[in-house]
């Protein structure tokens, strides 16, 4: 991803939450602060977006 803006709807980070370290990259607090003014933006870990996907042998 090349940055976080004003469309921006998702943002996937690798590690899982508490996400840690990754918190003060300043692509997340950009997000964050997007989140906190009430922007339509997730931030959700990778592993729980794989989560919610359909499982592949129920296709």
């Amino acid at each position: 991803m090349a940055s976080v803006g004003a469309t921006t709807t998702m943002l996937v980070v690798a590690a899982d939450e508490p996400f840690g370290y990754v918190r003060y990259d300043a692509k997340f607090k950009k997000a964050e602060a997007r989140r906190l003014a009430d922007a339509d933006i997730h931030i959700v870990s990778a592993s729980a977006l794989i989560s919610t996907l359909p499982d592949q042998r129920d296709i």
